[in-house]
């Protein structure tokens, strides 16, 4: 269990690992802290302004400018069943999300609401944020990478300080 400062601390430690073409999935309720934790991964990052790190729900991508830039992409508004979850498609091909178009070696990419993101890329890790019932300010963190950068990274990561 993490409360806020200790998940900061955590999405930080991972700002300081990551590298260009690096991507992140986060996943997790409303107000689980996915946006806290891509402000403080900013700010390990060294992006300028890690305080104008906000959920971009409406404009659906954000870009930080640093030593490496963050590219921020919220998903929530195309999130949907039915009839109006095929619009989300077309959304996803203006992002660029179907072919790629977002992927860079120039940037590390963070997808909040990445669940509904039905053809990630092949190398990514994958961050889910619960928030724990009994304990109001506590986060749980379950992380799974996928390809062997994602998986170094993890390693790194996850060796840091005991961090479990």
């Amino acid at each position: 269990m993490l409360d806020e400062r200790q998940l900061c601390a955590r999405a930080s430690e991972l700002g300081n690992l990551v590298r260009g073409g690096d991507v992140i999935l986060l996943e997790g309720p409303m107000g689980a802290g996915k946006t806290t934790f891509t402000r403080a991964l900013g700010q390990g990052m060294g992006v300028h302004h890690p305080e104008r790190v906000r959920s971009p729900t409406f404009a659906l991508c954000s870009i930080h400018d640093g030593p490496i830039t963050l590219w921020h992409v919220d998903l929530f508004r195309l999130a949907g069943e039915g009839p109006e979850h095929r619009s989300a498609n077309a959304a996803f091909e203006a992002l660029g999300l179907e072919s790629g178009a977002l992927l860079g070696s120039d940037h590390v990419l963070v997808v909040e609401w990445s669940d509904v993101w039905e053809h990630v890329p092949e190398g990514y890790l994958r961050i889910r944020i619960d928030r724990v019932p009994e304990h109001a300010n506590a986060r749980v963190l379950t992380i799974k990478a996928t390809g062997a950068r994602a998986g170094a990274l993890l390693h790194t990561w996850t060796r840091a300080d005991g961090f479990q």
